[in-house]
């Protein structure tokens, strides 16, 4: 959806719930404790970004944020990032009794919706 110098901001291909946005920093980190101040700064800036075009796009919604780090000492692959969810739907018996998601806007529309409005920032 946005990229600069220190974040990319996507709408993944595999999202569960519509508009749901994923920003990584390009500095590769497995943890988030490890992460320098650039790339904090950087993350705080796109996450205020990122809610500024989702509310230009979808009005006052409210929003989850998860923050998604590598298990404690963890030494293989991984790459800490951010996720925001705008709640615009409820989970119903077939999402909560099956676990499986079901995302009534493409990614890839959200993505063109998103890019198209300005940012309330």
């Amino acid at each position: 959806m946005f990229a600069n110098d220190d974040i990319v901001c996507i709408t993944p291909f595999w999202s569960g719930a519509p508009y749901e946005l994923m920003m990584m920093p390009r500095r590769h980190e497995r943890h988030l404790q490890h992460a320098d101040d650039a790339s904090l700064d950087a993350m705080g800036v796109a996450v205020r970004d990122a809610v500024g075009h989702l509310t230009s796009a979808l009005g006052d919604v409210a929003f989850n944020i998860g923050v998604h780090s590598a298990p404690h000492e963890h030494s293989g692959e991984y790459h800490w990032h951010v996720h925001l969810w705008p709640i615009l739907v409820t989970q119903a018996g077939f999402e909560r009794g099956t676990g499986v998601h079901i995302n009534v806007v493409a990614p890839e529309d959200a993505a063109e919706s998103l890019r198209s409005v300005r940012a309330n920032a």
